[in-house]
């Protein structure tokens, strides 16, 4: 199942998501999702851009998926981010120079995708950084 359609079918209640017949961790804080915890849900296809518009996110797992297409770089719309795995996914193609606009991150998981590039200098300017 691809998330977009996991995001639309589950827009009312936002803290009772089922995936391909198991529970997912969400958690909800005043309505808005803060925490979107989906490892190996066999989620597959591009990560969406509609992910995003869930700016009270903090933390957002997407690890052992089936993701496919580039670093989502709309990850910088999410003011509160703090923790962002993306790890082991089929992702590829460099990582963008966005992470002075991610001042709140402080996990960056990005192992076993195939991203390629050098290392933007932006991840030195996230000073709360402490694993990547």
């Amino acid at each position: 199942m691809g998330l977009s359609k996991f995001l639309v079918r589950n827009r009312r209640d936002c803290c009772n998501y089922t995936v391909n017949n198991a529970t997912a961790d969400v958690k909800c804080t005043d309505g808005r999702v803060t925490r979107l915890n989906l490892p190996s849900m066999s989620l597959n296809g591009a990560i969406p851009p509609r992910l995003f518009d869930l700016t009270a996110l903090k933390m957002i797992s997407l690890n052992s998926n089936g993701f496919t297409g580039g670093f989502p770089a709309d990850v910088v719309k999410l003011p509160n981010i703090e923790e962002f795995r993306i790890a082991i996914n089929t992702l590829t193609g460099p990582i963008p120079d966005i992470f002075e606009s991610t001042p709140n991150l402080r996990i960056l998981d990005l192992g076993i995708c195939s991203f390629n590039g050098t290392i933007p200098p932006s991840i030195g300017s996230a000073s709360g950084l402490s694993a990547l």
